[in-house]
């Protein structure tokens, strides 16, 4: 996806370095009576910083589609954003849910239910930039991609009920599949078919 200079509201280069750090973590789980056996869900976290209050997307790109969802909490210097990988039936199937910030698929790979690490190759860098989309994990044997874009405060509009959106005059300088992230919808799909309107949005107006 491409990104360029924009000037933001204030007049100014909006462009700004964000610090990216990832860490893994895990939950055991249990049931009470015990009905499967004790097991770890593995979540990735990506800490983001940056020196004034940035928002940021969530993206997940799976075979030919993009969900997006924009984080609900109000602009900061430091965010964070949760991959969890979640066995979809312990006992039965081999199938994890992924959920990145609330954007959902379905897998099926043994290795990945076992431990997400040995599998979830981390590609986040240490340093990006806002306005630019930064992909921070991926599963090639699936297709799928995950990353975020971060934009500066000022190069959002706040909506009714604390939600947000991208600025049209921002959005218009990105990748056209992230326009809809300045729609007003909190989150959405967009599915790449070359032979009609692509876009699928889904969740509740600002």
């Amino acid at each position: 996806m491409r990104h360029s200079g924009v000037m933001s509201s204030a007049g100014t280069a909006a462009i700004l370095p964000v610090a990216v750090s990832h860490a893994w973590q895990s939950t055991p789980v249990r049931t009470d009576p015990p009905r499967t056996a004790e097991h770890l869900v593995w979540q990735a976290a990506f800490a983001l910083s940056a020196a004034t209050p940035i928002r940021v997307a969530a993206l997940l790109e799976h075979r030919g589609e993009l969900h997006w969802a924009l984080r609900p909490e109000d602009a900061a210097c430091e965010l964070e954003l949760c991959a969890r990988f979640a066995p979809w039936r312990f006992r039965t199937s081999e199938a994890v849910a992924i959920n990145f910030e609330g954007r959902q698929i379905r897998v099926t790979d043994a290795a990945l239910k076992q431990d997400a690490r040995a599998v979830a190759e981390i590609v986040a860098p240490a340093r990006a930039q806002t306005r630019a989309v930064t992909t921070v994990l991926r599963l090639p044997a699936h297709g799928l991609a995950l990353a975020f874009l971060a934009v500066a405060e000022d190069e959002t509009e706040t909506t009714r009920l604390g939600r947000w959106r991208l600025r049209a005059s921002v959005a218009e300088t990105l990748d056209e599949r992230l326009g809809p992230l300045a729609s007003g919808y909190q989150t959405g799909t967009v599915v790449e078919r070359a032979d009609a309107d692509a876009d699928r949005a889904e969740g509740s107006a600002g």
